[in-house]
């Protein structure tokens, strides 16, 4: 069992990394977005809003196994 806690300690600490990647590159996104749609004064710009969302997911589950493998290392040594 210990193994399996690194295993998702590992995977959760990898997923909260790619996930805080994805989410400058959508903050430089939408900024540039805006500066074309206020340049622009249209309104058919894409809306990065499923990227926003991607990036809530991939944290809450990073960070729900990072917290199980934390957990599960702490009680395998207590």
């Amino acid at each position: 069992m210990n193994v399996f806690g690194r295993i998702l300690g590992i995977v959760g600490v990898v997923l909260i990394v790619v996930a805080l990647a994805l989410l400058f590159g959508n903050i430089i996104t939408i900024n540039k977005l805006f500066a074309v749609a206020s340049a622009l004064n249209r309104s058919s710009v894409a809306n990065p809003a499923s990227n926003v969302m991607l990036t809530f997911g991939l944290v809450a589950i990073g960070g729900l196994l990072a917290g199980a493998g934390g957990a599960m290392l702490m009680r395998r040594r207590g």
